[in-house]
């Protein structure tokens, strides 16, 4: 049995739009916010209609995507003496209750303590927090996918500590905000640890003893150098890579919990891995200015490759100042990420090639104004990976050899003081957003890097009465589940949320209209057929 399956084909393609990029940047919106720092910036809501910013001093604000408009603004319940936050925003849509969760830093008289944060995502209401717990956080926290579980770190001098929260257990609801304790921790002497890293249902353990069956979240972190020993930067010390996943038979306690100890390797960390292939790959910026990836090998045999990056100017014990960014292929990711120096590294999914190259503006600049030190992003794509530096410079550059297409700055002419935190894109790929920190401020800048109109529809398609490339599944699918997206991989395009909650939908386009005469055209001709 045969049918129009160009014509199918087409359908499903005029409900994409298609992307055309400007030939240089022009400014979207700039909203005023607060100054944001290495591992702070900006991040897309899951359903893309938002961009969630976070500042050193803790203040979160949600703007709309598409004009900048303040959708609400949240601050953490108030601690013992000065709050600081040193992470970015997580969110978890998953839960009953979608939530975004980040970690605080509260500082009585030289002493550091941390507290877990929980807020809507549809409001910026805190949910509930943490108690207090000791030392200082790693990064940010990390989800199980179905939201019930927030793994972090958090380091009290050189001790690490590793610690988990099950968001459903009964609070403490003695105070204004409902509190709750972790339902297990556990801690190394040693040293401190680095942030979390984590791939949401994987393909079993991929680990010496890991089962094939266990698909539940795997989360990996290391050892990380101490930076409080006399305020300076010490030599790389003991190294160890560390993982935790919750058993098959888990019960929602912390009885019979333990962390994985995957090996002593020779490097530290502070940023987290990122995984990818289903959970049996893993990429890491590391001390030395080692980029370091596992591809499809076990976490704790030997790496696939080693990169090793610049390191004039630093001291070992620096290494990448953020974490990779992977584009959107599942299971053979593109690899880009920042090195200690101003470098920038681009690595295919083995790192059998790679390239790096100069962020410096001129061999003139004072150095430091090169330095990246905030996540890049990628086009939806694949076509682009845009980076920017502490002098304030956003790149576009090519994704297959970091050549540039344009930075800000001359012909793109876009006032960007300095970009320390991560970036973020739109999921059409229209729009790069910003954390520019100016001084004791700082702005949330959208910088709009193309346009999205709907696709034509096309002419002259060959008809194909072949009935092979229908689906094969007796639900309509394909019978084959689709793979998870590696952690940091940018989604494919699509449609964007509105910016205005309630707003009147715009009349139906033209192409619309064609759309459903099209799919009404393929269900008659299905009856036909049969």
């Amino acid at each position: 049995m045969k049918i129009l399956s160009s014509l199918v084909l087409a359908t499903i393609a005029l409900a994409n739009g298609q992307i055309t990029y400007l030939d240089a940047p022009v400014e979207g919106w700039r909203a005023s916010f607060a100054p944001m720092e290495q591992g702070n910036g900006v991040f897309l809501s899951p359903d893309g209609s938002m961009v969630v910013a976070i500042a050193s001093n803790c203040l979160v604000r949600a703007f709309g995507q598409a004009t900048g408009e303040v959708r609400w603004t949240s601050n953490p319940p108030p601690g013992d003496g000065s709050s600081s936050c040193n992470g970015g925003i997580t969110f978890n849509d998953n839960a009953d209750i979608p939530y975004f969760t980040y970690m605080v830093n509260d500082n009585v008289q030289g002493t550091i303590s941390t507290r877990v944060i929980m807020g809507d995502i549809d409001t910026g209401d805190v949910l509930m927090t943490s108690e207090v717990l000791a030392g200082s956080s790693a990064g940010s926290p990390q989800t199980t996918l179905d939201g019930r579980h927030i793994m972090f770190t958090h380091n009290d001098g050189g001790t690490g500590m590793f610690s988990i929260l099950d968001t459903m257990q009964d609070p403490d609801m003695s105070g204004m905000t409902p509190i709750i304790s972790p339902i297990f921790s556990e801690s190394n002497a040693t040293e401190p640890f680095s942030a979390v890293g984590v791939f949401h249902d994987p393909n079993g353990g991929n680990y010496a003893g890991g089962l094939t069956t266990n698909r539940n979240d795997i989360f990996v972190w290391s050892l990380a150098t101490n930076f409080d020993v006399n305020n300076t930067r010490p030599p790389v010390g003991e190294a160890g890579v560390f993982g935790f996943q919750f058993p098959v038979d888990f019960n929602n306690t912390g009885d019979d919990l333990d962390i994985l100890y995957f090996g002593s390797f020779s490097f530290q960390a502070t940023t987290r891995p990122v995984l990818a292939s289903n959970g049996t790959s893993m990429y890491w910026g590391v001390t030395r200015g080692e980029y370091r990836a596992w591809f499809q090998r076990a976490f704790d045999r030997p790496i696939t490759e080693l990169v090793t990056l610049s390191r004039d100017n630093v001291v070992p014990s620096l290494g990448a100042r953020a974490a990779v960014t992977l584009s959107s292929d599942p299971i053979n990711p593109i690899v880009f990420g920042p090195g200690p120096n101003e470098e920038f590294f681009r690595g295919n999914s083995d790192f059998s090639e790679t390239t790096i190259i100069s962020t410096s503006p001129s061999d003139a600049s004072p150095y430091g104004e090169g330095i990246v030190s905030g996540r890049a992003a990628v086009s939806p794509d694949d076509q682009f990976v845009y980076y920017a530096t502490q002098g304030g410079l956003l790149t576009q550059a090519e994704t297959d050899a970091l050549a540039s297409v344009w930075t800000t700055g001359g012909a793109a002419n876009i006032t960007i003081e300095s970009v320390r935190g991560d970036l973020a894109i739109s999921r059409d790929g229209s729009r790069v957003f910003v954390p520019d920190t100016v001084s004791a401020s700082g702005f949330v800048i959208a910088v709009q890097v193309a346009e999205v109109g709907e696709t034509p529809p096309p002419t002259g398609a060959p008809i194909s009465m072949d009935m092979s490339m229908a689906p094969s599944g007796a639900d309509g699918s394909s019978g084959t589940a689709a793979p998870s997206l590696p952690d940091g991989a940018t989604a494919p395009p699509n449609a964007e949320g509105t910016d205005a909650p309630g707003s009147t939908p715009a009349p139906a386009p033209a192409s619309s209209a064609i759309r459903a005469s099209m799919i009404a055209l393929v269900a008659s001709l299905l009856v036909f057929v049969f």
